[in-house]
């Protein structure tokens, strides 16, 4: 197909791993092994793998595979494979090399020279040996170079030949925890990891379950809107509103962080998230649901500061509790919804069963609306009322519209059981 790069930008090595498995199928050329593992079998080869990771020290770096699918790495062997193939100098009798062997001897000096001369250019881990050139399979890694700059310790490196299925996750993981430990060392922090390799590839057994799992179909070539806009190949973007709306304790948080999640973790979609800075219950960088289960987010002032914030790669937006917003998160919402899905969760009535905020007007934008029930406090059926609770009483018509709280302020009630406020 000639000579292309194929640039990726990744926020952590999971989502790297799956969009390097996406590129591959989509746009990887198809070559018969003449030498080296599985000869005679046929590769699909990236030919230029340019791939950024912006937060590589997110956990887990183990991909997340669909039921049923064999596991390519946890991080448990991931970790072990760091200790003993690439931190560890010692070699097992049938083994020609490990990385360890070799960048063992080169870790001191090279800690040594950050320590000293934090801005030099020559802190680079030689893996790779001329000697190299005479052996069956020569180490695929071939170097490792660091730069520091204003307290951040980056690495680059560079394969020469690069297995995406099951070697990328190892390879990946043992890269980072060795910049982790190198920052440890040093006193800085670790930072992003850039890598290039001229043949990252997938083995013909590979393909099924590679294909399986990135939902691409070899036959009618469908793809990822997101990694096929890293190589120019995009296609138009999913766009929408869908609201979910409900009240307390119905777990709107709940499902808005289980369909973000999901969407990062099995679809590799950038995702963004926002909460009101009024909401103070959860920590300050995550919306969290009653469960514990949390996501990061924004916490923003005003409805306008999401579209200053939200990336031009951003798939997917969430806001959580829209209710608490001002009355330009509509227009906000039609406006992100022009060009990429957009999940809000919310309250659409208030203590005193009235529309809540700017939830009505969200609601009539909406492309889809889930509507979600809690359980009643009193009866046990389901609920659709938030009844606020003052020293053991339901709370008077005239107290703040407005007033942050969980369990010890508000119960779930269902129609009947609701008192309406007087």
């Amino acid at each position: 197909m000639g000579s292309r790069v194929c640039r990726i930008s990744a926020h952590s090595i999971s989502d790297a791993w799956f969009q390097v498995v996406r590129a591959a199928l989509e746009v990887g050329s198809d070559y018969p092994i003449t030498r080296g593992s599985f000869v005679g079998h046929q590769r699909r080869e990236l030919e230029s793998l340019v791939l950024a990771i912006e937060a590589p020290g997110t956990r887990p770096f183990s991909p997340v595979l669909p039921r049923g699918m064999p596991p390519v790495a946890d991080d448990e062997s991931i970790q072990k494979h760091f200790e003993e193939y690439w931190l560890s100098p010692d070699k097992a009798e049938d083994e020609e090399y490990t990385h360890g062997e070799r960048i063992h001897p080169q870790l001191e000096p090279l800690i040594k020279m950050l320590r000293e001369t934090p801005d030099t250019n020559q802190a680079c881990i030689e893996v790779g040996r001329p000697e190299d050139i005479f052996l069956e399979n020569p180490p695929c890694l071939r170097l490792i170079d660091y730069k520091l700059r204003s307290g951040i310790l980056s690495a680059h490196a560079y394969f020469r030949s690069w297995d995406i299925w099951v070697g990328l996750p190892a390879d990946l993981g043992g890269l980072q925890l060795l910049n982790e430990f190198i920052s440890s060392e040093v006193g800085c922090q670790p930072g992003p990891l850039f890598v290039y390799s001229k043949g990252a590839h997938l083995y013909d057994y590979q393909w099924k379950m590679a294909s399986q799992y990135a939902g691409y179909s070899l036959k009618d070539g469908s793809g990822s809107p997101r990694s096929l806009r890293r190589w120019g190949m995009a296609r138009e973007r999913r766009c929408g509103l869908l609201v979910m709306r409900g009240p307390m304790f119905s777990k709107k948080t709940f499902r808005l962080i289980e369909e973000l999640s999901g969407r990062t973790e099995y679809a590799g979609q950038k995702v963004q998230a926002f909460k009101p800075a009024r909401d103070t219950r959860s920590g300050e960088g995550t919306i969290t649901a009653h469960s514990g289960a949390s996501f990061p987010a924004w916490k923003v002032s005003s409805s306008r500061e999401i579209l200053e914030l939200v990336k031009d790669d951003t798939d997917m937006v969430g806001i959580d509790e829209a209710q608490f917003f001002d009355d330009e998160l509509p227009q906000v919402c039609r406006e992100l919804m022009k060009e990429r899905e957009v999940i809000v969760a919310g309250l659409n009535l208030d203590f005193r069963a009235e529309p809540f905020g700017p939830m009505p007007q969200i609601l009539a934008l909406a492309t889809d609306v889930v509507v979600l029930k809690a359980i009643c406090v009193i009866c046990g059926k389901d609920a659709d009322y938030s009844q606020r609770m003052i020293d053991g009483k339901p709370a008077r018509r005239d107290d703040p519209t407005i007033l942050i709280g969980g369990s010890e302020r508000y119960e779930a009630r269902c129609r009947n059981c609701y008192v309406e406020p007087c």
